[in-house]
């Protein structure tokens, strides 16, 4: 019985250190670099995206843009498309909408992908059913000459939503999501709408 309880009380205790009451603006990640806290794989938001607590790691990343006003527009853009992923494959899709409307970069500095706002486009025309901007999308990131390998990436991201309009919408976007990270097979998304057909 104090086992349970002293587990429950520990599982409390990090829930209010990232969303609860304990949530300050001196909260741990709040401190971190944006480096640290949107492009580790592990740290920051990611840990909780890839235990499937997507909307847990989608708060984690709006409480950290509210909180720093030091960031630079690249730096907001991207992690407020991730927040719109990370929505999206929690289902709530008008809500990633919202953030996906805001998270393309006017001014995108050389040093990130210059495939970056094709991506965002197409992502969100892909939870829209809009396939002319989709395709518009993946054309544009396909035009790109000299392609980094982090463009190569979003590029596949692009396709792998093209190709797989109609299927359920957060498999489809989480290979996409997958892919931008290079880590995902074609395979796993036929093999994912399946087990959610079966669900």
């Amino acid at each position: 019985m104090h086992r349970i309880i002293g587990r429950g009380l520990a599982v409390i205790a990090m829930a209010s250190l990232f969303f609860g009451c304990g949530t300050t603006p001196d909260a741990a990640y709040l401190n971190l670099t944006w480096e640290e806290f949107d492009q580790d794989p592990s740290g920051g938001w990611r840990p909780l995206a890839d235990a499937g607590d997507y909307a847990g790691a989608a708060s984690m990343i709006e409480n950290y843009l509210n909180h720093r006003e030091d960031l630079l527009d690249a730096q907001r853009g991207y992690s407020t498309f991730h927040a719109g992923q990370l929505w999206a494959l929690h289902g709530e899709t008008d809500r990633a909408l919202g953030l996906l409307d805001r998270a393309a970069v006017a001014n995108m500095p050389e040093e990130f992908p210059r495939a970056f706002n094709p991506l965002v486009a197409g992502t969100r025309a892909f939870l829209s059913k809009d396939t002319d901007t989709l395709r518009a999308a993946r054309d544009e990131a396909a035009a790109l000459s000299n392609r980094t390998e982090r463009e190569e990436q979003f590029l596949g991201a692009l396709e792998t939503l093209l190709e797989n309009e109609g299927r359920a919408q957060r498999i489809v976007v989480r290979a996409a999501f997958d892919r931008t990270l290079g880590r995902v097979q074609t395979h796993q998304i036929a093999r994912g709408c399946a087990k959610l057909a079966l669900d």
